[in-house]
């Protein structure tokens, strides 16, 4: 069984991100059963960064559809591996995800800017990048709602500056389409 795992963890992950690069969307739906299916049946027998990352894809993938709410469960997945030593960085680009969830779904975000500093100081993943993201999403979050879209412009000015260095942050890119949206 554990050669069918590893046979598993390795098509699930290549045709998730096969679907994903030719955005279809709708075979990634498909995937999406299928790969839970998998998941459940395997989940001892695989390695945790495999499953981190699987449970990522589908977040980024429902996050770009806009579907915050189904992004929202995955989410939950990686951050259950957050106080494991396993993909330290994907669990800081899914903190920074969250927040943008939480304010598309206008649910209080403060605690959890608040919050997610503490965290990734404590994990050793606080950076500059991280800190300026978190400073732009305070701004945005304290402007007025009919100021906010101005209120991104200089996030967005930061985000582009530098784009190489930026874009070793995982959810960088994600981060940048919705600012610019």
């Amino acid at each position: 069984i554990h050669e069918e795992a590893e046979t598993f963890q390795n098509v699930a992950h290549i045709e998730l991100l096969y679907a994903m690069y030719t955005a279809n969307f709708d075979y990634v739906s498909e995937l999406r059963k299928d790969i839970e299916k998998g998941l459940e049946k395997y989940a001892d027998k695989m390695v945790s960064a495999r499953k981190i990352i699987i449970h990522y894809n589908f977040f980024v993938v429902l996050f770009m559809q806009e579907d915050f709410a189904a992004a929202q469960i995955y989410l939950d997945k990686i951050l259950q591996f957050s106080r494991k030593e396993v993909r330290k960085d994907i669990v800081r680009g899914t903190f920074l995800l969250e927040i943008i969830i939480r304010i598309e779904n206008q649910i209080p975000v403060q605690q959890l800017l608040d919050n997610v500093p503490r965290i990734l100081r404590r994990s050793k993943l606080w950076d500059e990048d991280t800190k300026e993201i978190i400073r732009h999403f305070k701004r945005y979050i304290d402007s007025p709602v009919f100021e906010r879209q101005a209120a991104l412009k200089p996030f967005v000015e930061w985000l582009h500056q530098n784009k190489q260095a930026h874009d070793s942050t995982p959810a960088i890119g994600e981060i940048r389409i919705w600012a610019k949206s």
